[in-house]
């Protein structure tokens, strides 16, 4: 588990970003959540989400140093309680661009199912 603070620097492939709300970083040994954002009461106005999963590999410990693969399929809650699943198209299309074997697709469906039914 990690924590990065409001205004803790955020960097990652392809994005670099302040954070705006306290996050909190849950690594599972399955494929599952690999980080769960929560937006505080008073969040500012461009944070619309109170929940954020990223359904991941399974995650490597290497030292203080984590290592999974992103597979591009997200559960969001909104800040108005709705829960949705999204980015499936990036997950459907990487299946067949980066060759994901069937059963790390078929978790990767399954835990997705379960945090949106845990998140609703």
């Amino acid at each position: 588990m990690g924590s990065a603070p409001r205004i803790s620097p955020v960097s990652r492939p392809g994005t670099k970003f302040i954070n705006p709300v306290d996050a909190i970083s849950l690594f599972t040994a399955g494929v599952a959540e690999s980080r769960a954002s929560t937006a505080p009461k008073g969040a500012p106005p461009e944070v619309t989400l109170s929940i954020y999963v990223e359904i991941t590999t399974p995650p490597i410990w290497d030292g203080d140093t984590v290592w999974m693969v992103d597979l591009d399929l997200d559960v969001v809650r909104t800040l108005d309680g709705q829960v949705l699943v999204v980015d499936e198209d990036e997950f459907g299309r990487n299946q067949v661009g980066y060759w994901y074997p069937q059963d790390m697709i078929t978790s990767a469906r399954t835990s997705c199912d379960e945090i949106a039914a845990a998140s609703d």
